[in-house]
């Protein structure tokens, strides 16, 4: 009479265990996510201080609208960071930067910059004594809606 009575006892305490191990795992796959979004987003404002200094800024000028410029780094945390730049025509760069963290996680920032100096020449718009990308409006940059 005792033995079921036992029996029963230890099965009940090992489907709690179980539980309560599971909870744990889930938690811990949550508070890994979690840190890896803030991986993402660190490498995003990593990518950001790299907006205003394309590879190849006088050549982007004079880029169509679809060729694109791009510069691909790693962060200190171990995310991935990766600039693309696309001339939108009269000196408005369009720039994305797109954060990944360690196991996938992405955070996309888009700015609008445009040349420190420019000109134009028969019509053609150019930029050959430019240093950097500034800011061209006071909201200029803004969060990837995703």
């Amino acid at each position: 009479m005792v033995l079921p009575i036992v029996l029963a006892a230890i099965v009940a305490l090992g489907l709690l265990a179980s539980l309560a191990l599971f909870d744990a795992v889930l938690e811990w796959r949550v508070a890994g996510l979690a840190d890896d979004q803030v991986v993402a987003r660190a490498a995003a404002v990593e990518g950001v201080d790299a907006v205003a200094d394309p590879p190849d800024l006088t050549g982007l000028c004079v880029r169509p609208p679809l060729a694109w410029e791009e510069l691909v780094g790693t962060t200190s945390a171990g995310g991935r960071f990766r600039v693309r730049w696309q001339h939108l025509g009269d000196g408005l760069v369009r720039a994305e930067v797109e954060g990944t963290g360690r196991i996938g996680a992405r955070s996309r920032v888009i700015a609008l910059v445009r040349p420190d100096s420019s000109e134009r020449v028969s019509g053609l718009y150019r930029c050959p004594s430019a240093v950097r990308l500034v800011p061209a409006a006071p909201q200029w940059l803004e969060t990837h809606p995703e």
